[in-house]
């Protein structure tokens, strides 16, 4: 017996490389929902989600004109659920949207030769962009060494007046210890500012420790915690 899948022609399956960059365009759409999940928690993974399902459509299609109709109708999907989505992070999926699109060109039984190797050069490059910039903010929220201070006062804490005025100093003068820089902000939840001290590098633990322990000193302070300088409300 003839085996009628076997003799189908190759164009009729969807070629290697858009179904890889379909692949890349699913893990760049897994990496802020994942993140998502872990930093705020995993409650929300119905919030966080379903722009990654929408994502992962194309690779569920067999077929090559299927695959592409899929493609471009899963980024346009994702380009418009940002706008709703802005304050669900769904903006952060554009991404993946855009490699979608690259996918659905890349196919060179459909598209010429050229076109299709600029669209893989696109989909790929926007994938290490990407990767690349959520490395660097995973790194900055969560594996950063500590090198600054953040301190949460009371509601008696009023920096027009000493000796508050003094120790927020932008200098870290009115501090010492080893501070070289202090900001701060104003809370809406009855508290007093928070500061955000930082020290000069190479301070030891014991130096910092020390710095930890005059601020919680100091009048009106509350708690102090040891933070990534990028991360101050940690």
């Amino acid at each position: 017996m003839i085996d009628v899948e076997s003799q189908r022609p190759a164009a009729a399956k969807v070629y290697v490389r858009t179904r890889a960059l379909a692949a890349v365009a699913l893990w760049t759409s897994i990496i802020p929902a994942a993140w998502s999940s872990v930093e705020v928690g995993w409650d929300g993974a119905l919030i966080w989600w379903p722009p990654t399902a929408v994502a992962a459509i194309p690779l569920c299609v067999p077929g090559r004109k299927p695959f592409r109709v899929a493609a471009l109708t899963s980024a346009l999907l994702l380009a418009v659920l940002s706008l709703p989505g802005l304050f669900f992070g769904w903006y952060l999926h554009l991404p993946a949207a855009l490699i979608l699109v690259a996918a659905a060109q890349a196919d060179p039984l459909q598209r010429t030769p050229r076109l299709s190797r600029v669209a893989v050069a696109v989909g790929v490059t926007v994938a290490m962009v990407t990767t690349a910039a959520w490395a660097v903010e995973i790194y900055r929220m969560a594996l950063a060494p500590a090198d600054a201070l953040t301190v949460h006062t009371s509601s008696r804490f009023d920096v027009t007046e000493q000796p508050y005025r003094r120790i927020i100093e932008g200098d870290g003068s009115g501090i010492g210890f080893g501070a070289d820089s202090v900001s701060f902000t104003g809370t809406d939840d009855g508290t007093g500012p928070i500061l955000w001290v930082s020290f000069r590098k190479g301070l030891s633990g014991e130096e910092q420790d020390r710095l930890r322990q005059h601020l919680l000193e100091l009048p009106e302070v509350t708690a102090v915690r040891l933070c990534p300088r990028l991360q101050p409300l940690c």
